[in-house]
């Protein structure tokens, strides 16, 4: 097991994103826990065995991921928050687990666009990652996200992120099987429905995006991020920062026991 939790197990000075290239061939995901407890514990136990299903001969069943995930888990701080990288090799079906401090990303930043196209959306591997460490080069402190668009303008998701827009009252977000149905894109989906906002779940263009109100990405270590800039152009933040504060509530009622 490998962890940076405070730098204090192992003194290795590393990051999750640094063993997600270092772990080739491999499915990955990133869980946030709450002490003991995993934010959806069971759809990151789904992704891992449908990716392993998908590139594995014998695929091992979920039960056995269970389980050697919580091996690792006996051997971590239990007051901690903790990011945790779970990755399992499509050759050898070996788990390790790589544990950093939990942070969560500033509520309001500015985002750019690029064209990019994810091979397949369901799967979170180092194949994606690599592809895209280029467009990875327009992040910096006061740009939290890259959101993508296909071939044809169609806005899918971010690097590392599910994305939102508002217009005339409604929230768009890109449909399951466009994109990643991530954990905390979920979430955020009810807490819009708590709040009384309307969510269209349906493809919108690059022209959508910049036309839109507010545009907003979620993932494990954002929660919800609001772009006051999207290419340079203005944003309104005021909705996105609601959800934000309704998905943080939702997130502590959503841990799982491992």
């Amino acid at each position: 097991m490998q962890t940076s939790e405070s730098l204090q197990l192992t003194h290795v000075k590393s990051s999750g994103h640094d063993q997600i290239t270092l772990h080739s061939n491999s499915a990955y995901t990133t869980m946030r826990t709450v002490g003991k407890r995993v934010f959806r514990f069971q759809q990151h136990l789904t992704r891992l065995h449908d990716a392993l299903i998908k590139n594995c001969k014998n695929p091992m069943s979920i039960e056995q991921i269970r389980d050697k995930i919580r091996a690792q888990f006996a051997l971590l701080p239990t007051n901690s928050d903790l990011r945790i990288y779970i990755f399992i090799s499509y050759v050898t079906q070996q788990l390790s687990l790589f544990a950093e401090p939990f942070t969560i990303a500033a509520p309001i930043s500015q985002f750019f666009t690029v064209q990019l196209t994810r091979p397949d959306p369901s799967i979170k591997d180092d194949v994606w990652v690599k592809m895209r460490q280029q467009a990875e080069g327009l992040l910096s402190e006061v740009t939290n996200e890259v959101i993508i668009y296909n071939e044809n303008k169609v806005v899918t998701e971010g690097l590392s992120s599910n994305v939102f827009v508002l217009r005339s009252g409604r929230v768009f977000t890109a449909p399951a099987g466009l994109v990643l149905d991530g954990t905390m894109r979920q979430t955020v989906i009810l807490a819009c429905k708590k709040l009384g906002v309307e969510v269209i779940e349906a493809e919108y263009t690059l022209d959508d995006l910049e036309a839109a109100e507010e545009v907003m990405v979620c993932s494990t270590s954002r929660y919800v991020v609001c772009g006051q800039k999207v290419n340079g152009k203005e944003k309104q933040v005021d909705l996105g920062l609601k959800i934000r504060k309704e998905t943080e509530k939702l997130v502590l009622e959503e841990c799982e026991d491992v």
